[in-house]
């Protein structure tokens, strides 16, 4: 009879030792900023935030006040334009580019959307604008040292029926 108290004591005890074997608050003292979330005393942030404690937002260092000077095969060279790059209103990743290529809508600047992967790289997913007239997508590349934004895309105006692949330089001011 002794055996069964023996066995559930000794269970026990392995029990209490095997918890206190875990990493216990290996979270305490761990703060975590817009909405990230402790695990194994590291951080794991939500989209739109890196760092060890997430409180770098990735979008905020494309925000600002561009000049832009773009190449194009077919279209040739832009003329120089002012851009406006601003976050979304909606999503952390994502930055609106307004006035992107010069592009006119109806006489209003025509805003590009594009998704910031990391505090360097941009994609330009796919996107129809000014009621389908213009389709455009590519991939932006920012310089922290220049402070300027390198972009390739492809547009495709659907009004005069030309497709062209361009390059775009944006530098902050």
């Amino acid at each position: 009879m002794r055996y069964p108290v023996l066995s559930w004591g000794l269970s026990l005890f392995l029990v209490a030792v095997g918890l206190s074997g875990c990493e216990k608050g290996s979270c305490e003292g761990v703060v975590c900023m817009n909405g990230g979330t402790c695990r194994n005393g590291r951080c794991r942030c939500p989209v739109g935030f890196e760092g060890s404690r997430c409180e770098i937002k990735l979008t905020d260092q494309w925000i600002g006040q561009y000049q832009g000077e773009d190449r194009c095969i077919i279209s040739g060279i832009i003329p120089p334009y002012s851009v406006s790059i601003q976050a979304s209103p909606s999503y952390a990743d994502l930055i609106e580019i307004e006035r992107f290529a010069n592009l006119t809508c109806e006489g209003a600047p025509v805003k590009v959307q594009a998704q910031v992967q990391s505090g360097t790289t941009a994609q330009i997913p796919r996107q129809s604008l000014c009621n389908l007239r213009f389709v455009m997508e590519g991939r932006a590349t920012y310089n922290t040292s220049q402070r300027s934004i390198f972009i390739e895309y492809k547009i495709h105006d659907r009004q005069n029926n030309v497709q062209d692949s361009c390059s775009a330089t944006l530098y902050k001011r």
